[in-house]
């Protein structure tokens, strides 16, 4: 590596400028944030399905790292398929809520989706439920 490239990605790393090797950043970089519908209380989710769009529930906690991580994926996800799909938090708060019991939620994050149709497709915990969206929305 030349020195003169050395010094610019040494500026550049002191300065908190960001590198990219993967092109110009093209992206609509708006704050996006999701409604939450409840915070330990049941819910009815087929009042809330979008048909024609995919719709994700995001069961999610406060107090839960990974589920601020897929936050940030679902974030990418809405940029990504935008109008395809509508995604809706749901703050189980415990999992001794009412609606952690109701949904028997035993593991975060949590995530249920249903289809453009509003057929239940998948749910589960999010590393097994989140490639099966990703499929669907690509096929």
């Amino acid at each position: 590596m030349g020195t003169k490239l050395k010094i610019v990605l040494t500026l550049s790393l002191l300065l908190g400028a960001s590198i990219s090797c993967s092109g110009p950043n093209i992206r609509d970089d708006k704050p996006i944030s999701f409604p939450v519908l409840t915070h330990g209380e049941p819910i009815d989710l087929s009042q809330h399905i979008s048909k024609g769009q995919y719709t994700v529930f995001d069961v999610f906690a406060d107090w839960c790292p990974p589920c601020k991580v897929l936050d940030l994926s679902l974030v990418d996800l809405k940029r990504t398929y935008g109008s395809r799909l509508a995604i809706l938090k749901l703050d189980i708060v415990s999992f001794e809520s009412a609606l952690a019991v109701d949904l028997q939620v035993k593991d975060l994050p949590y995530l249920i989706i249903y289809n453009e149709a509003g057929e239940l497709l998948h749910q589960g915990p999010s590393n097994q439920v989140l490639p099966q969206l990703i499929r669907a929305l690509n096929e």
